[in-house]
């Protein structure tokens, strides 16, 4: 078993090493030399091992110098797993596209110099299509899980307190009955640091490779209040010099870690008027980043995290929060008047746009430049830390009169009495601990501290190997792999929905919930045409159409109270609506029937409270509407269009129903003796926590909710009523939708008609209720499912003013929740044969089989078309639980004594479940009870797949062969 360090020896960046055991090749960590230490014996691109020969990475967290280079080593040619914890897949998945990103942009950069130069062009060190192959490589862990990494080689991840799910990891491995226990630090964290937990301890290990960034000096701030007083000091200096505090941050761990620590001290008014001071975030790889940490809190937080997460939300929810996402935005910041925080990557000024901030700061003697993380050697960061009187940025010298100011205490690397607490912690004494990632002085200092112990020590150089010998304590034994499980299914559709909402580009909230526990949430993008507020569960959206649910709800509570008859009709609930005298507020709600268009028309909501104040009849109302809109109108061209007109019993009369729920919303008012929006408020919101949510009072109005201090245009909602209007969050949208499964709302008689086909403004389609709208500049959809428990709700707004609603994508997003959430839930138990018939026809219709099965199957409207046109041809949905997933036909020939299975088809969302099998199962059994003694079926000879699941029924070939296709029989 031979180590090799092929990065980070020596120095900061790069880490890498690689473990050759038993034919395996493992790398832990394969990170990206930055600054100085690219140009040293391998290039910034350069590997010390074929790719194409490594068998697996073991990645302890996902800051680029250890992460880096893992688009490059797929590039060249690696195929194995990428082993890691939850938290670093997901940051992975955000920073690798990020890197590739510069890459690219620095490629082009670099080309239009080479260009004017005459010089040859260069490629990218990698793309944005290689970090999103990369991404497909990844097998994520939980801490303390023990996996197989390859034969006689197992691993665990523990965490280590350094960044969202960073791990040191401990490997076992055995030979010839002996096992030898290697640790890998990977970055070590601090105790008492906020959110996360502390470092945890390793039991025992034969070698250590430990990391030893401040191995020669403590941290300024030894406690979290130290930091603190040095963060408020620098502010309020920082405004006393009245010009910009520009903070270069890494954007993944440090941008969070300083959002948590401003708001304490706005917490604490510790600098007066900080909360009165703009916060900008100038990193999109931030924005998404909080996001991340704010999804794994559960997991990953320490107690304390978590107890402020319970009680004041968010801990990065800052009242003055700005966010600038693209780069138009970003120069814009310079522009600000006045004090402005500044945060920014990359945090040793390397790459970025804090570069442009630098610029635009650094010669200013009002301007405060703030380092609260390491720069290593060579980068701008640590030149203008080392006194540089003058820099060159953008092919300018810059002065440098701003003050330059450093908190140590911010870093996520352990000091020395930290590191030296960890490795005496580990117990029995290792036989060499190797110390790598630090500075080569600050390693040789260290390594006098560690040997101090009575412990060996080597610090490797780069490229060095080392012979291990096995069963080096000889007390070490292999552990038990965790048991195999599948990932829960719940987890499962929160990673593919977050991956989804990437790559679909959503701007808007989401939020998922079985019960009273999130399944997944996030939020995407900027709340407003300033982009000034980021999106949140809690952002309100406008509420549109699902208006109709909640009216829906009042009413059937109002009924259980006495106080509404919904078997009364409207026009006894509403006397002014006269033509709605034959519809019930029941058929309403059932969708059984809807009013007649001519109830709405349209008409503004002005024009609505004009009549109503007025107290005007049916038919002066509709004039009223119609003069407004249309011109002139005589009455007795009113009875023309009123009389021609009837109640319809069409529930996508989507016109009549709207108009049918304005009246019932009136009812409601009127039932309940106060105005909608306050009945609404205390029978349905308030009663199961809904305090995001309301309608507004006021008509025709442009509606503006608060986001903190800010007053935000979140929609247009166009009637303030029964059938649209006001304004609902995604956490309050999915909770309305819980409260409707499990019954908080309504008893049972009443929960049955809010959860019958297609009633109380929740449409039904293959198990699932949804409701969803669309009105300027934002879109909402709402889905539960009562077998699953599910209810998840998505709101989007646009991402300018200038854009249409549609170009959100919230309902499609929604919609492919549903087929995630199908695709993972349903199983082939339960399966069904039904007839096709109405209700089932249309789902049928809508199943496709895989592009490349299109060849061996007819489509599921000629087969329709052929059983209407063929007297023996029996046409059958397969289901289950009420979810079209297939469908057959057979043929039944009594006559002839031919039963036949003519045709089978499984969705593609559902294949590779036992669909299939299950389906076929239940057609061989409808032929048996036909009177069928043998069953056929006919397959293309290239349908390798169906021979096979039809061979393993019973099926064998009979020699019989028509049109190309092939005849087989079973016994039945």
């Amino acid at each position: 078993m031979k180590l090799k360090f092929c990065g980070a020896a020596r120095c900061v960046t790069g880490s890498c090493h690689m473990l050759c055991y038993d034919g395996g090749k493992v790398l832990i960590d394969c990170g990206m030399r930055q600054g100085a230490d690219e140009k040293g014996e391998l290039g910034a691109s350069d590997f010390a091992f074929d790719p194409k020969e490594i068998d697996a990475v073991l990645l302890t967290h996902a800051h680029i110098d250890h992460s880096g280079l893992l688009p490059l080593l797929v590039k060249r040619g690696f195929d194995g797993k990428i082993i890691t914890t939850k938290a670093t897949a997901e940051l992975s998945g955000i920073m690798l596209p990020d890197s590739a990103k510069i890459q690219e942009q620095d490629a082009e950069y670099q080309n239009r110099k080479n260009l004017r130069a005459g010089k040859p062009m260069v490629e990218p060190m990698y793309t944005s299509a290689d970090a999103q192959k990369t991404l497909e490589y990844f097998q994520p862990v939980s801490y303390g899980d023990i996996v197989e990494v390859w034969p006689g080689l197992r691993a665990r991840f523990n965490d280590i307190g350094h960044l969202l799910g960073s791990a040191a990891i401990e490997l076992w491995a055995e030979e010839k009955g002996t096992t030898t226990k290697l640790v890998f630090s990977g970055d070590i964290g601090r105790d008492e640091r906020p959110i996360l937990r502390d470092p945890s301890s390793i039991d025992g290990a034969d070698y250590v490779v430990m990391e030893g960034t401040y191995g020669d000096r403590e941290h300024d701030a030894t406690t979290e209040e130290d930091k603190e007083k040095q963060l408020a000091d620098v502010l309020k200096e920082g405004i006393a010099r009245g010009g910009n505090i520009v903070i270069p941050s890494f954007a993944v761990g440090r941008t969070q870690e300083l959002l948590y620590t401003i708001k304490r001290l706005m917490m604490k008014n510790a600098v007066p008027g900080l909360e009165k001071i703009p916060v900008f975030v100038d990193s999109p790889l931030g924005i998404n980043a909080t996001k991340i940490y704010e999804r794994c809190a559960r997991e990953y937080y320490d107690e304390e995290a978590l107890e402020m997460l319970k009680m004041s939300g968010s801990p990065f929810d800052l009242p003055n929060l700005r966010v600038a996402e693209t780069g138009e935005e970003s120069k814009l910041i310079n522009f600000q008047p006045g004090c402005n925080i500044i945060i920014s990557s990359s945090g040793m000024c390397d790459a970025g746009r804090i570069r442009h901030h630098l610029k635009h700061n650094l010669y200013r003697p009002d301007s405060t430049i703030l380092f609260v993380g390491y720069q290593a050697n060579g980068t701008l960061g640590r030149i203008l830390l080392d006194g540089a009187k003058s820099v060159k940025l953008f092919g300018e010298q810059i002065q440098v009169n701003a003050a330059i100011r450093r908190i140590e205490g911010f870093s996520g690397h352990a000091g020395r009495s930290e590191l030296l607490q960890w490795i005496r912690e580990i117990g029995s004494a290792p036989k060499c601990v190797f110390l790598v990632h630090g500075e080569s002085e600050t390693l040789d200092k260290f390594a006098v501290d560690v040997r101090a112990l009575g412990l060996d020590v080597e610090i490797p150089d780069l490229l060095d190997e080392f012979e291990l010998s096995y069963g080096a304590s000889g007390v070490v034994r292999m552990p038990a792999l965790t048991p195999k499980k599948e990932e829960e299914p719940d987890l499962f559709i929160g990673r593919r929905l977050n991956m989804i909402a990437k790559q679909w580009g959503i701007n808007g909230a989401l939020y998922c919930m079985r019960g009273e526990e999130p399944l997944y949430d996030t939020a995407i993008g900027v709340a407003d045409a300033n982009k000034q507020n980021l999106n949140g569960i809690h952002t309100r959206f406008a509420a549109g159409e699902i208006t109709m649910a909640f009216t829906a709800a009042a009413a059937l509570i109002l009924d259980a109270q006495g106080k509404l008859n919904m078997d009364a009709s409207l026009d006894k609930l509403v006397p002014e609506y006269v033509h709605a005298a034959e519809i019930t507020a029941k058929e309403l709600l059932l969708g059984q029937k809807t009013v007649p268009d001519y109830a709405d028309y349209d008409m503004s909501f002005k024009l609505y409270q004009q009549a109503h104040k007025e107290k005007l009849g049916a038919m002066e109302t509709f004039k009223l509407t119609w003069n407004a809109l249309n011109g002139a109108i005589s009455d007795e061209d009113v009875l023309n269009i009123v009389n021609k007109l009837d109640v319809v019993d069409d529930p996508e009369n989507s016109a009549g129903r709207r108009s049918s729920y304005r009246i019932l919303g009136m009812a409601v008012a009127r039932a309940y003796g106060k105005s909608l929006a306050d009945a609404l408020n205390e029978l349905v919101f308030a009663p199961i926590g809904m305090k995001d949510t309301g309608l507004d009072k006021a008509a025709e109005v442009t509606y503006t909710a608060k986001m903190g201090d800010e007053s935000i245009v979140v929609g247009a909602p166009k009637l303030c009523a029964g059938e649209a209007g006001g304004v609902v969050s995604a956490y309050d949208l999915a909770h309305f939708g819980t409260a409707l499964l499990e019954g908080k709302l309504l008893d049972e008689e009443h929960t049955d008609i809010m959860l019958a086909p297609n009633a109380c403004g929740l449409r039904t389609l293959n198990g699932w209720y949804y409701a969803d709208s669309g009105i300027e500049q934002a879109q909402s959809a709402l889905y539960i499912n009562a077998q699953y428990g599910v209810s998840a709700a998505m709101l989007a707004n646009a991402p300018s003013a200038k854009e249409d609603a549609d170009e959100t994508g919230a309902k499609s997003f929604v919609q492919r929740m549903r087929y995630e959430m199908d695709d993972v839930y349903l199983k082939a138990e339960d399966v069904q044969l039904e007839r096709i018939n109405d209700a089932n026809v249309y789902s049928v219709l809508k199943l496709a089989v895989n592009e490349d099965q299109q060849e061996f199957v007819a489509g599921n409207d000629i087969s329709l078309a052929e059983a209407a046109a063929l007297e023996n041809a029996l046409p059958y949905a397969v289901t289950q639980n009420g979810v079209a997933v297939g469908f057959a036909l057979l043929n039944a020939d009594k006559d002839r004594g031919v039963y036949e299975i003519w045709r089978l088809m499984i969705d593609k969302r559902f294949q590779h479940k036992g669909f299939g099998t299950a389906a076929m199962k239940l057609a061989m059994a409808e032929l048996k009870r036909m009177g069928a003694e043998k069953a056929q079926i006919s397959v293309e000879i290239g349908n390798e797949a169906a021979i096979a699941m039809y061979q393993k029924l019973g099926f064998s070939f009979t020699g019989r062969m028509e049109y190309g296709e092939a005849y087989m029989e079973c016994e039945l």
